[in-house]
């Protein structure tokens, strides 16, 4: 029979139970909260949960006030479904093969490096390509989709069902012949498996049920960016930044609605997205293709993410045809202004056989190629990876004045590099840019010349970062070519997914509006300032810049100043001391990956101080330490001989006397140690030169910096 639409009501597992009778199934019916999908032509909702009663009201109110758009969370939720059921069929065939890994993420060496999970016992080749498979799922969707909604407007056919993946290109060939190179040139649909095309008819005929083209553009761009798999976003945070984040730091660094911006590691293109929105509002209104064809420029590693980041520009016009993007694959590290990025060949050849066995050589272009220019704004989420999972492709060789540094320093010396005058670089930076000897290198470089200033400082007080799945603490920091104004230190108040993108757009321009020097709070922000002279001054350690996240940790800090400027030079700092008894040592720094993981048994006072590591103190005896392995359970008897007390880390200490809280350090191998050694995943240990360093930080008193 005919039908105008359908209401799915999905009620949770717990319902699955015995009844006696009829008043039983009243009450799982109204008590219990289903999901609830309705496909209706007066309403196109999604309701994760909802009582029977409310769903009855809402469905009488819709009748009352019909609504030819779906409901945002419904198209996620559809689109989200049908990106699990395609990957999950590729998972199914004969497994991820090269060109699926090719076109989507271009090595697996690579993408493993580049993502947060750090331990590689959970993150082995199987689950990487996992992740692929989600991604190339995702790509095809959202190519489905954008098809789907040009579809009603250009003189594209529309989308039906197919007898294998392979005839969406014909499909697709239509929109690569007029633009949309940088979306459509990701061919994922030539490497799906025939098991797939059951589950992509399913999204074709859904995109044709929910007509998402009803909806205002602004929320097709946030359906682009939401409805990839929750999990796999999780695993992908190094290239997501949160939009609020986004268009705080875009708000701040850019000035002109004419300044050309460069992000050389775009990733889903959040940054470039509120760059663009900036630049609009900015004076008259300015047309989207001059601002995508010659204003803003990206650049990813990583082939899906380009994808991405172009597609994301897209949407923010997406009927406005445009002749080219400037999102280019590539590293931006091997780039200089006048140079050519974006063919996936090229980057398959700067990278060779380091990370992926491909023959560059029979690889087509990809994309519009594109020459690197001289930018304004350098707006950027750098990856935070450590320098030991770098290889020397990915570093390069324009910036090893700099020494071993983490991934991030590389790009802020090439944002210097692309800068015009009085440039500026817009970057999501981790608390390491500020203090500590492994970044004083990058420090030097920008400041102790006065080459730099600090415009602004942006912190969260009510969260750990700024970046979608972070594992590091970060900040929002805007630097100047040529700057010696003060720096504006600004404390958010409020969670930023309780900030709405209007608000995030509206906090910058109240900063800008402020009297420089002058303290200002309001519900969403605290301001205050610092002096730049300060600044260059201290440039080897800016630690007193992010160390504290509220106003009264910022009048200790000025009482700090305050008493070293009275002392004169009648306080030196511990580490510039003559004094032939006082000796300031690091503490045991890893020479190579897990090392510190491996050689430290830590004492399990508080959670936080074992989420991050392998050996765990079960039991102390007279002659031996009891160990487990936290990842395999395995329990380890150390001899008491072969370790000293020591922390791994000063973090979440409960006293200040550690003489017996105190984890301990291996310093000499024994019985089982290679065991040990196996399941910690280090390859070689040097004892002699362990011991020694262990040996020279010897001490009564640690300093926690």
């Amino acid at each position: 029979m005919d039908a105008d639409g359908i209401i799915a009501i999905i009620y949770p597992e717990e319902a699955r139970k015995e009844v006696t009778k009829p008043e039983d199934v009243r009450d799982i019916a109204v008590t219990l909260h289903p999901a609830v999908m309705i496909l209706c032509p007066f309403l196109k909702q999604y309701y994760p949960q909802i009582s029977l009663p409310e769903l009855a009201k809402n469905l009488k109110y819709s009748l009352s006030k019909p609504s030819l758009a779906p409901s945002v969370d419904l198209v996620v939720e559809t689109l989200r479904q049908s990106v699990q059921g395609v990957a999950l069929e590729i998972k199914r065939s004969a497994g991820i093969d090269s060109p699926v890994i090719q076109e989507t993420v271009g090595s697996l060496a690579l993408f493993q490096i580049l993502c947060q999970e750090e331990d590689t016992k959970k993150f082995n080749e199987e689950a990487i390509k996992g992740l692929v498979a989600d991604l190339a799922a995702y790509i095809l969707i959202n190519q489905l989709l954008l098809h789907h909604i040009l579809s009603q407007y250009l003189s594209f056919n529309k989308l039906e069902s197919i007898s294998s993946p392979l005839e969406l290109n014909r499909y697709f060939k239509e929109i690569l012949d007029i633009d949309y190179r940088a979306i459509f040139c990701v061919d994922v649909a030539s490497n799906m498996p025939i098991s797939a095309t059951p589950e992509i008819n399913t999204a074709i005929r859904a995109m044709e049920a929910l007509q998402p083209e009803n909806l205002q553009h602004d929320l097709l761009g946030r359906i682009f960016h939401e409805f990839l798999p929750k999990d796999t976003r999780k695993q992908l945070g190094a290239f997501y930044t949160k939009p609020q984040a986004a268009e705080i730091l875009a708000g701040l660094s850019i000035q002109n609605a004419d300044d050309k911006v460069l992000d050389p590691a775009c990733g889903s293109g959040t940054l470039l997205v509120a760059a663009y929105r900036k630049k609009s509002s900015i004076g008259k209104v300015r047309s989207h293709h001059k601002i995508v064809e010659e204003e803003l420029t990206g650049v990813d590693i990583m082939p899906f993410a380009a994808h991405l980041a172009a597609l994301n520009l897209t949407m923010q016009s997406p009927l406005e045809v445009t002749n080219k993007t400037r999102i280019g694959i590539g590293n931006s590290l091997h780039l200089a202004p006048g140079e050519e990025v974006g063919t996936l060949a090229q980057w398959m050849r700067a990278f060779g056989g380091d990370v992926s066995s491909i023959d560059a050589d029979q690889l087509s272009t990809k994309g519009d190629a594109f020459k690197l220019e001289p930018a304004h704004v350098v707006i950027m989420n750098p990856p935070f990876t450590r320098k030991e999972r770098l290889t020397p492709e990915m570093k390069g060789v324009r910036f090893s004045s700099l020494g071993e540094q983490n991934y991030w320093a590389y790009f802020i010396a090439l944002a210097t590099s692309v800068l015009r005058k009085n440039g500026r670089i817009a970057a999501v930076l981790p608390r390491d840019f500020f203090r500590g000897e492994y970044s004083r290198a990058i420090r030097e470089f920008l400041f102790k010349n006065k080459d730099y200033g600090i415009r602004y400082i942006v912190k969260s007080t009510k969260e750990w970062a700024f970046s979608e799945g972070a594992a590091f603490r970060d900040f929002l920091v805007v630097l100047q070519k040529d700057y010696s104004g003060k720096c504006a230190a600004v404390y958010l108040k409020k969670r930023l997914d309780t900030i709405s993108l209007r608000e995030a757009i509206g906090i910058p321009i109240t900063i800008q509006l402020l009297e420089e020097g002058k303290t200002f709070e309001d519900e969403e922000i605290l301001v205050l300032w610092h002096e730049q002279e300060e600044n260059w001054r201290n440039w080897h350690d800016l630690g007193h810049l992010v160390v504290f996240n509220t106003e009264a940790g910022e009048r200790l800090q000025g009482f700090y100043h305050g008493a070293i400027s009275r002392a004169g030079n009648k306080l030196v700092p511990l580490g510039q001391s003559k004094a032939p008894i006082i000796s300031v040592l690091r503490g045991l720094e890893p020479l190579s990956e897990h090392l510190l993981n491996l050689v430290f048994i830590v004492r399990p006072i508080h959670q936080k101080r074992i989420e991050r590591s392998k050996l765990i103190l079960m039991n102390e005896e007279p002659d031996k330490i009891i160990a487990k392995q936290k990842d395999f359970g395995t329990l380890f008897e150390v001899p008491r001989r072969v370790v000293k007390k020591g922390l791994k880390t000063a973090a979440y200490l409960p006293q200040l006397n550690v003489s017996n809280i105190s984890d301990m350090a291996i310093l000499a191998p024994f019985d089982r140690f290679d065991e040990m050694q196996h399941q910690v995943e280090v390859e070689r240990v040097d004892f002699q030169s362990l011991a020694k360093r262990a040996s020279d930080r010897l001490a009564h008193l640690v300093i926690s910096r």
